[in-house]
């Protein structure tokens, strides 16, 4: 079985570069931290940012292993691209090839 690959690209605005994050092996474990992280936003335990929150340190710390910061991931996206780059690694977590998760909850786009 071939495990799938999450890529991410994070621009660096001192040297102008793109850098190209790859996932290793993600365990079984970072789904279920997913789903608890979907739950609390459905269930009102967090707002807004909160969720912003814990999908930034998800990012960071689960999935990419902390092989960037969190200050990093946010200044390496175009800000109308944040979510919506977001949802796709989450979504890729999740075994889901579109990034509907964030991006349709009405919550997050007005």
């Amino acid at each position: 079985m071939t495990n799938k690959t999450i890529q991410l690209e994070l621009y660096d605005e001192k040297t102008k570069d793109t850098k190209v994050y790859k996932t290793d092996y993600l365990s079984g474990k970072i789904v279920k931290r997913a789903l608890e992280i979907s739950r609390d936003l459905d269930t009102g335990v967090i707002d807004e940012v909160g969720f912003l929150d814990q999908l930034v340190d998800f990012v960071t710390r689960d999935v990419y292993k902390d092989k960037f910061t969190e200050d990093a991931l946010l200044d390496g996206i175009h800000a109308p691209n944040l979510m919506n780059e977001l949802s796709r690694v989450f979504s890729a977590v999740l075994g889901r090839d579109e990034a509907s998760i964030i991006v349709n909850d009405p919550k997050l786009v007005q």
